[in-house]
């Protein structure tokens, strides 16, 4: 159950991560149509509307996934969340040493008290999905850009970006 929890909170950490990386690719994605409709077609294609939100989208997956937590420190960011004092991360710390007659006990022990606990934990509390703050400037060039196609389009009658 231990190794469970912690996959599971792994995974949420993992998915805070590709909502922060992909509120950059919309970002890229809105400031290269913006750049498009200030400076028309003879500037910026629309091949750029494309590959600006790629590259971003592409450098967001290879930084989370360089960055992606070891399962040990998942449980260590759940003891500390939830204040188990360090429980799942003992256990885990110590569950793949080898078996030694004197601590063997010791970690079974340890190990046991884990898996009560982490029967309990709801990885939803330990480690919540939370809106990342780039959001606010991705909604800021929506409406740079929503402002500026409408204004384009309410002075030109059409959309002819030239």
């Amino acid at each position: 159950m231990v190794f469970e929890t912690v996959r599971r909170a792994r995974h949420r950490i993992l998915a805070n991560e590709a909502l922060r990386h992909a509120a950059y690719s919309v970002s890229a994605a809105l400031a290269s149509l913006i750049l498009l409709l200030l400076a028309g077609t003879q500037i910026l294609g629309w091949a750029w509307l494309l590959l600006l939100p790629a590259i971003a989208l592409a450098a967001g997956t290879y930084a989370t996934w360089r960055t992606a937590p070891s399962p040990y420190r998942v449980a260590q960011r759940v003891d500390h969340n939830l204040k188990l004092a360090d429980t799942l991360s003992t256990a885990l710390f110590f569950a793949p040493a080898d078996q030694d007659a004197r601590s063997s006990d010791t970690r079974y022990a340890q190990w046991s008290q884990a898996e009560r606990i982490a029967a309990g934990v709801d990885p939803r509390h330990a480690i919540p999905i939370r809106m990342p703050r780039a959001l606010y400037g991705t909604a800021l060039l929506a409406l740079v850009a929503g402002s500026l196609f409408a204004l384009r389009y309410g002075l030109d009658r059409r959309l002819d970006l030239r």
